[in-house]
């Protein structure tokens, strides 16, 4: 067998849950180049700023992503006891 040109991601989910996931995708974007680019400026500029780069957009600005309480609860997400 012969290795593929290129590279995929498969995810799968049951088909329920499809329609729920499906409404708050707002875009898929290809980076492939724009990581490839990340790591040349990196691998030449040591030096380099998260500012310059971010700049340059070649790293995206971070969002926050608000969870609802109900759902921190259930993931326990502020449970102490899970920190290590």
């Amino acid at each position: 067998m012969e290795k593929l040109s290129y590279h995929s991601i498969q995810v799968g989910i049951p088909g329920a849950l499809v329609p729920q996931l499906v409404d708050g995708i707002i875009k898929i974007e290809d980076v492939t180049e724009k990581a490839q680019e990340l790591k040349r400026v990196i691998d030449e500029r040591k030096d380099v700023s998260m500012v310059e780069l971010m700049e340059r957009e070649l790293v995206p600005e971070e969002k926050v992503f608000e969870v609802a309480d109900e759902l921190k609860m259930i993931l326990r997400m502020d449970d102490t006891d899970l920190l290590i």
